[in-house]
């Protein structure tokens, strides 16, 4: 069953604030190496995150059809990959305290990559069926789930 484009912007953001989480730790427990790195990481995959959701809106906006959606879906997988590397080092930095580290896991967990090529395939392919104001909702939602920049994420 399909989900709602609501449920597929999501999954977009909750990516978002996947990675996030993953700064905010790597900021607080690593060494400015472990920053440096992670920022080269991050801005892989926010380049990729930021191409794909400017590709959804376009589409969104010039009602075109889904015969660019296998580029899309490479740009998906290369921002989830980028999620996926920042999610394991900031659980490697993450000193084990109360079972913080499972804590941790739970909220940095490989990312449903299904479920996400999913919800970029319908937006995509779904454009055709939405009146004009429920595409612009959907192109405000995509925008909100753009990721900062990494400077922007600061440690708690």
């Amino acid at each position: 069953m399909a989900l709602s484009w609501q449920q597929e912007v999501g999954a977009l953001t909750a990516e978002r604030e996947r990675v996030e989480t993953a700064v905010r730790l790597i900021k607080r427990f690593g060494a400015p190496t472990d920053v440096a790195q992670a920022e080269l990481t991050y801005a892989d995959g926010k380049a990729e995150a930021d191409a794909l959701i400017a590709t959804l809106q376009v589409a969104l906006d010039q009602g075109r059809g889904a015969d660019e959606f296998d580029a899309l879906e490479r740009r998906l997988h290369k921002a989830i990959e980028a999620v996926d590397r920042l999610a394991a080092q900031a659980k490697a930095l993450v000193p084990p305290a109360n079972g913080q580290k499972d804590l941790v896991a739970a909220v940095l967990g490989s990312a449903v990559l299904v479920a996400l090529i999913e919800a970029a395939k319908t937006i995509y392919l779904r454009h055709r069926d939405d009146d004009a104001l429920r595409r612009v909702t959907i192109r405000n939602q995509l925008d909100a789930a753009r990721w900062p920049t990494f400077a922007a994420i600061r440690p708690e």
